[in-house]
């Protein structure tokens, strides 16, 4: 992505991501096989969100075919000009990803207290409950409400040990009844880990549930990201849910919870590492449910008053844009409906549709929640554009001067967007490349072009991004005498059907051989080294 961006081309390309038996299908029980594969489709959100000019596309294939077949199906998925951008094959059947609503969306109270469709949850006395994170806001708030339900044994582990006030929590836990043990432990250490689970056979009080809530953030656009910070992030997210999975594997746990995040359904721009993560999580409940394991992934929005949750799991950014917060009791709540349940994968997450127009319109994923959004993606997208080519040309520079304003204040949350001076810079005022990448975007769909994603550094005020505008968008539209240069043509569809397809399969096969091979095996074996 790094290297496509930097290349400055002058027409976009187009990015597939594509992996093999990485994605669950409905009606179809084989084992996802690329489990390690599966957390790119997460970062594929964030690739569209920060650069939605590359119109990066997902495709899933059929482990089952041979890869003869497999490249006839992803040949046809690139010259297909259909809008999908997730895609999953299974022999002749075509899939593609829907957000669809919960059967508990219309209210967790209402669901909760229907007791023909809900048993009530409880936990067992005579067995340990492993929490990681444990010591942090958000795990001993699980912590509390798991010994309220009759859990009397649990292990909190965590990095670090408890400052004073969850010092206090524990000591409140420990008067209500329970038994707990705080174990300092690093997640993504196989040997710690291996330590702390024979602690806990040698207790003679079986393990039967694990909710695993660690995680980090290293926040920052794909751009300026650089290997060792996805390390960071996905250490304790990945390395330590593998690390559960394998060493618990072989005993009969009741459950087996996840905390995911919205960042890895939804996207989340600067949250490339962070989706990755999660994503994987999602993958690994869906590989355990199809071993035969319980698996239980849940993509968390921001929660109140949980300090880590606000700050890991929430993306502020995305609050400005409609999505709200869940309160403790919520989260409460919907854990009591989830782990009663069958569902595999969940998002818990208050959002505003309205409030997402533009993504709903652009994004297959959404197309289910667009009567929601009360818009068309034919209004949103060409509203400015209209009145920009009705008004006068002498007029037209003040239109897009106070277009440029608006957006630009709308990003970094102004109130007033008059009060901007031209000249100001962008980041004097307070951008950063997170909200460069916002204004980029907002301005593509209004203007309805592709733009650079370096846009608010190369122009990096209202005067020199309107005059770059105003000859990109105003003047080739005025300028109808010029002879405009037609592209170098890479590929032509037309002259490759016309080839035999051994020949085609031979040129693609080279190609493994050659360079791909090379570059998928660095990047998987990265990742597989991360789950060793």
């Amino acid at each position: 992505v790094q290297a496509l961006v930097k290349a400055k081309l002058s027409q976009s390309p187009r990015l597939w991501l594509v992996t093999n038996g990485a994605q669950p299908v409905p009606s179809n029980n084989l084992v996802i096989l690329g489990v390690a594969q599966s957390s790119l489709w997460a970062m594929g959100k964030v690739i569209s969100l920060e650069h939605p000019e590359l119109k990066c596309v997902r495709i899933d294939l059929d482990p089952q075919q041979t890869i003869k077949t497999q490249a006839e199906v992803l040949f046809q998925e690139i010259w297909s000009e259909d809008k999908e951008d997730q895609v999953a094959w299974r022999g002749d059947e075509r899939y593609v990803a829907r957000l669809v609503a919960s059967r508990h969306q219309q209210g967790i109270s209402q669901q909760q207290g229907d007791a023909t469709t809900q048993k009530p949850l409880c936990f067992r006395e005579d067995a340990t409950y492993l929490i990681t994170e444990g010591m942090g806001d958000l795990g001993l708030l699980v912590a509390r409400w798991m010994v309220d339900k009759g859990a009397k044994h649990l292990v909190l582990l965590g990095s670090c040990s408890p400052d004073d006030a969850n010092s206090q929590k524990i000591t409140e836990l420990e008067m209500a009844g329970a038994s707990v043990v705080v174990e300092q432990a690093d997640a993504s250490d196989v040997e710690s880990m291996t330590r702390v689970l024979y602690k806990i056979e040698q207790s003679n009080i079986p393990l039967a549930g694990v909710i695993h809530s660690a995680g980090m953030l290293s926040d920052g656009v794909l751009q300026n990201q650089s290997w060792s910070s996805f390390e960071q992030v996905m250490a304790s997210k990945v390395k330590g849910a593998w690390h559960l999975h394998q060493l618990t594997q072989n005993q009969p746990l009741d459950f087996f919870v996840l905390f995911s995040s919205v960042a890895s359904l939804l996207g989340s721009p600067g949250q490339g590492n962070h989706a990755l993560a999660n994503g994987f999580l999602d993958g690994l409940a869906h590989y355990r449910r199809g071993i035969g394991l319980p698996g239980l992934s849940i993509h968390w929005g921001s929660v109140a008053q949980v300090e880590e949750v606000a700050e890991r799991g929430a993306d502020v950014s995305l609050q400005k844009q409609g999505m709200g917060v869940i309160s403790p009791t919520q989260v409460l709540e919907s854990l009591e409906l989830l782990m009663s349940g069958s569902d595999i994968e969940v998002g818990v997450v208050p959002i505003e549709w309205s409030a997402w127009q533009e993504r709903v319109a652009q994004w297959p994923f959404l197309a289910d929640w667009q009567e929601t959004t009360q818009t068309t993606s034919e209004i949103s997208k060409s509203e400015f554009l209209l009145k920009l080519n009705a008004t006068a040309p002498n007029e037209r520079r003040s239109l897009l001067v106070a277009h440029v304003r608006r957006k630009f204040a709308l990003v970094l949350g102004i109130h007033h967007p008059e009060s901007i001076s031209l000249e100001t810079g962008f980041f004097d005022l307070g951008m950063d490349s997170l909200t460069s990448v916002e204004l980029r975007n907002k301005l593509q769909t209004s203007l309805d072009c592709s733009l650079p994603s370096s846009l608010a550094f190369d122009y990096p005020n209202i005067q020199s991004l309107t005059d770059y505008l105003e000859k990109t968008i105003i003047l080739p539209s005025d300028d109808t005498g010029s002879e405009s240069e037609t592209p170098e043509t890479i590929l032509d569809k037309d002259s490759l059907e016309l080839e035999s397809s051994e020949s085609l399969f031979s040129e693609i096969n080279q190609l493994y051989e050659n360079e791909i091979d090379m570059a998928v095996d660095e990047a998987i074996g990265q990742l597989d080294q991360l789950l060793e």
